[in-house]
C-alpha cells in the first residue's frame, strides 16, 4: 500500500481555511453568549445580528488570509509584517466600540473583537511561509 504525503502548500491552505472557519464559529459563540447568557441586547442593532457577525468575521478572516498570501509572495519577512499589520487593524477596529462608552453591548463587542483577533492572528501567523518569496 502506498501512502501519499500532502504537499506543504495544501496543508497551509487547509490550516488557513480551518482558522477562518474557527473565527466564524467563535464569533457566533461569543454573540450567542452575549445575547442568550448575559442578556445583552445586540439584536436591536442592525450591525450585530447573527448574519452580520458571520459575514463580517468571515470576510475579516479571508482578508487576513489574502494579505498574508500576498506578503508571502513579495517578501521573506511576511510573517513579521503581517503580524504587525494585523495588530494594527485590530487596534483600529477597537476604536469604534471603545469610543461608544461602557455599556454592556460595547463590552460584548470589544470581547468579540478581541476573540476574533486572537484566533486570526495566532491561527494565520502559525501558517506563514518562512521561506524566501515565491517568484
Amino acid at each position: 500500500m502506498t501512502t501519499f504525503a500532502t504537499p506543504p502548500a495544501i496543508q497551509r491552505r487547509i490550516a488557513r481555511m480551518l482558522t477562518v472557519l474557527a473565527t466564524v464559529l467563535a464569533a457566533l459563540i461569543v454573540w450567542a453568549i452575549a445575547v442568550f447568557v448575559t442578556d445583552v441586547n445586540l439584536t436591536g442593532s442592525r450591525w450585530a445580528t447573527p448574519e452580520s457577525v458571520v459575514v463580517v468575521s468571515g470576510l475579516a478572516g479571508l482578508a487576513g488570509w489574502a494579505a498574508l498570501a500576498a506578503l508571502e509572495h513579495w517578501t521573506p519577512q511576511a510573517a513579521r509584517i503581517w503580524t504587525l499589520l494585523a495588530i494594527g487593524v485590530f487596534l483600529y477596529s477597537l476604536a469604534g466600540p471603545l469610543a461608544m462608552g461602557t455599556s454592556s453591548a460595547q463590552v460584548a463587542i470589544v470581547v468579540l473583537h478581541v476573540t476574533l483577533a486572537a484566533i486570526l492572528i495566532y491561527g494565520l501567523r502559525r501558517t506563514a511561509d518562512t521561506y524566501s518569496p515565491r517568484r
